[in-house]
């Protein structure tokens, strides 16, 4: 799997595992872009080119203060775009070229600033294996095939009951 195979992979996993959020594709002016949205607010937007991904991150007051926190852990690259980006009304608005792992690591802790995790991990107990599928007893399942993790499909708790 090529690195940039193993971005797409390791960002959709991550969001998918942290989060209970809508993904909307659209068009970012002429690019093709994935937001993750609560409600109206987005929480992550990916700009899709052919060899990288722009992650847009906008931080508002108080995660600019929790990332000044943490600064001096995040990568230099990231610090210096910090940096260089003037606040707006509605906050700082990071537009990070992720192409590799390391990026990929350091952005997944911004999101973690931007937003607390709202999705709790599945029980191993409740499960059921079959052909498969993991089924659990709140109505989630997982279709995964050789121990990849290949799709999560989010369901109503009451279709289940």
């Amino acid at each position: 799997m090529k690195e940039f195979d193993k971005v797409r992979f390791e960002t959709v996993k991550f969001m998918r595992d942290k989060y209970w959020l809508d993904e909307v594709a659209g068009m970012y002016y002429n690019i093709s872009c994935l937001k993750f949205r609560q409600g109206k607010k987005t929480i992550l937007s990916i700009n899709l080119h052919d060899d990288h991904y722009d992650f847009q991150i906008i931080l508002g007051k108080a995660e600019r203060e929790k990332f000044e926190a943490v600064k001096h852990e995040f990568p230099l690259e990231i610090q210096e775009l910090y940096d260089r980006e003037r606040t707006l009304h509605d906050g700082k608005w990071l537009l990070i070229h992720v192409a590799d792992l390391k990026t990929l690591e350091a952005v997944k802790k911004l999101i973690l600033i931007k937003k607390k995790p709202n999705s709790k991990p599945f029980s191993k107990e409740n499960a059921v294996y079959g052909r498969g599928l993991k089924f659990y007893d709140n109505g989630f399942f997982i279709v995964s095939s050789s121990s990849l993790f290949l799709l999560t499909i989010k369901l109503w708790h009451s279709r289940f009951l």
